[in-house]
């Protein structure tokens, strides 16, 4: 899967003004404020030391990775492929929540007033309206587009390649199986879940786990069952222990920790937009939604 970006911060002095311009757009600072704030920036930009060339010789740079964009490019793209669905009202739901959180912009993008601008445009047309008409999604789809643009992020090739997840432009967000991970939250409890679609056959491993990296299993009873739902298409899956003896995962290693397991697997998947949802000592747990994609092997 080709991963691509077109925006990056360049060694010290890129940060800097990238730092400066982020502070001004979020702090509106005065017209004297911004003279100290350039001044500043030039004398650092003087004395930055220079980023260790990458193995082309040229400096090594870290991608930018914002997450809630790419969350939001996708659910759009599902709900205009399948424009006639049941679950619009609840994608809408999901797409009001993560366009809020656009205001958190990451350093580094390649045009920060644009982007600014851009997501100013995009909470108004969600605050007008409070279901999800034909019109509203065509005008959030084009000023997302431009927002895309002004960030310098590729999230598709030309052909429509999906190029990231939601982890991010140029960065998929993956654990330490290769599927994808997305965090879950309950009352008094949260944690990470992995998911890893396997395509071909449309089976889907879950792992659930207490910290992000998925070192520390967040282990339920062995007849917990989870829901996989998709919340544009409609329809859900669910997740089941493959048995009560030993509950190998698909490469062959044991789950079962004292009676309870963090593995959970089922079938019949496709990619789209999910979110899963299980039930801990009365207590509902929900995960955020991800662009399931077969897993990067």
């Amino acid at each position: 899967m080709l991963l691509n970006v077109g925006a990056f911060s360049r060694g010290t002095s890129g940060q800097t003004i990238h730092a400066l311009m982020h502070l001004v757009i979020r702090k509106r600072l005065n017209v004297c404020g911004l003279a100290v704030l350039f001044l500043v920036s030039l004398s650092l930009a003087g004395c930055g030391k220079q980023e260790s060339p990458g193995p082309s010789g040229a400096p090594a740079v870290e991608p930018l990775a914002w997450p809630a964009l790419a969350r939001v490019h996708f659910l759009v793209k599902e709900l205009i492929d399948h424009p006639s669905n049941k679950e619009r009202a609840t994608a809408w739901t999901y797409l009001v929540e993560e366009t809020r959180l656009l205001e958190d912009m990451p350093l580094g993008v390649m045009n920060p007033l644009g982007v600014k601008s851009g997501v100013e445009q995009l909470l108004s047309l969600v605050a007008a309206s409070p279901e999800l008409p034909e019109e509203g999604l065509a005008a959030y789809r084009e000023s997302l587009r431009v927002l895309v643009a002004a960030s310098g992020l590729v999230l598709e090739s030309e052909d429509g390649h999906v190029c990231a997840t939601h982890g991010g432009g140029g960065a998929r967000v993956e654990g330490p199986h290769h599927g994808l991970i997305t965090p879950f939250h309950g009352e008094g409890l949260s944690g990470w879940a992995e998911l890893k679609l396997h395509a071909g056959a449309g089976v889907i491993e879950c792992w659930l786990a207490r910290d992000r990296k998925l070192q520390n299993p967040y282990d339920l009873p062995l007849d917990t069952t989870l829901r996989l739902e998709y919340i544009v298409r409609g329809g859900s899956l669910l997740f089941k222990v493959r048995d009560v003896e030993q509950n190998l995962s698909l490469d062959g290693l044991p789950n079962i920790r004292d009676g309870a397991t963090n593995y959970f697997l089922t079938q019949g998947a496709k990619e789209g937009n999910v979110v899963i949802s299980f039930t801990l000592g009365g207590r509902g747990v929900r995960s955020g939604f991800l662009y399931l994609l077969p897993a990067h092997e």
